[in-house]
């Protein structure tokens, strides 16, 4: 049986503390999350000037970058990488690419540090300071 959690402020998961980041999807609320120094931003077009503060100190960013045209409800490729400046992880994935990227093509043109997601992508973080405390 499925059963729905509103989402409410910072919540445990599998003994860690995520905290919700309201994003826009279009015009509807979304959200992302952060797990300690990592950030996951997907299926957005935009961050609110608030939620940039839950996003200070992230080392690691996982961001929406749909595609190279714009987009009504994503951050396309040149927004995201903005967006990843503006925050200042240390490291940045786009994320929720489109079949309209060209991987090998695309992924030179980033800036240092901003890099394509792919499949099987796996990214190490520390989580001790995450960790549920009670």
């Amino acid at each position: 049986m499925l059963k729905t959690c509103p989402v409410a402020g910072i919540f445990e998961l599998f003994d860690l503390s995520l905290i919700p980041v309201p994003l826009l999807h279009g015009s509807m609320e979304v959200f992302g999350y952060r797990i300690g120094p990592l950030a996951y931003l997907t299926d957005c077009n935009a961050i609110p000037e608030a939620s940039h503060k839950l996003l200070e100190g992230i080392e690691f960013l996982v961001i929406d970058g749909l595609r190279i045209k714009a987009h009504p409800t994503h951050f396309n490729i040149t927004q995201a990488v903005a967006m990843a400046r503006k925050i200042g992880a240390r490291k940045t994935w786009l994320t929720h690419l489109s079949h309209e990227i060209d991987h090998q093509r695309h992924e030179q043109e980033l800036p240092p540090g901003i890099a394509l997601a792919y499949d099987g992508l796996q990214i190490e973080i520390q989580l001790t300071d995450c960790r549920r405390t009670n």
